[in-house]
């Protein structure tokens, strides 16, 4: 399936496959595709990635430019 909710395809997914400009950038189960570290490289956004309380899955959550120091 494509998804492009990142936390949906954490949730629902056991495995990700994470595109960046047509090339396979990360590959693998949640827990090791959807890393601040792959997700700021891919979509060039600052995210912060914390643990679902509920499910133990990764859970995305996108930082606001305001927030960023310039």
């Amino acid at each position: 399936m494509i998804l492009h909710d990142l936390n949906l395809a954490s949730e629902f997914c056991s495995r990700i496959l994470l595109l960046s400009q047509g090339k396979i950038s990360a590959d693998g189960a949640p827990e090791a595709t959807i890393t601040y570290q792959h997700i700021e490289e891919a979509y060039g956004t600052v995210v912060v990635v914390r643990e679902n309380p509920l499910s133990g899955k990764p859970l995305v959550l996108p930082v606001a430019s305001k927030y960023l120091n310039k």
